[in-house]
């Protein structure tokens, strides 16, 4: 039975979302969740960790494809940042967090390979 173009898009979306849980994982961050709703918005992975200052909280949106063309980062728009730092808002609240570090993951994934980009995103 051949895939459909969207369940070959969810999964890709779960092989990055994967991928992402390991590298966070890697990174040192701990109790990595994933697809987490945070009121009307969802979180691609959200994790914590132990710093000296406090608890810091890591909130990250992947972005994968299978071309090695895609320009993945120009598919954040200002809209999807403004999410993403609202929702890192939320969490530090909700959380008592000291920090949230906001991170676009890109990820291309083809022929027996991952190639990912970690890229921490400023406030706009």
């Amino acid at each position: 039975m051949a895939r459909t173009p969207q369940s070959q898009a969810q999964e890709t979306g779960k092989q990055g979302e994967s991928l992402a849980v390991d590298l966070a994982l890697g990174r040192g961050w701990q109790q990595p969740l994933c697809n987490v709703r945070l009121g009307p918005n969802e979180a691609d992975l959200i994790a914590f960790r132990q710093e000296a200052v406090g608890t810091a909280g890591l909130l990250l949106e992947v972005k994968s494809s299978r071309s090695a063309s895609a320009v993945l980062a120009a598919r954040l728009s200002q809209r999807q940042m403004a999410r993403l730092w609202q929702m890192a808002e939320f969490i530090a609240e909700k959380h008592q967090l000291q920090r949230v570090e906001v991170v676009l993951l890109t990820v291309v994934l083809g022929g027996g390979y991952a190639q990912s980009t970690w890229t921490e995103l400023e406030p706009f």
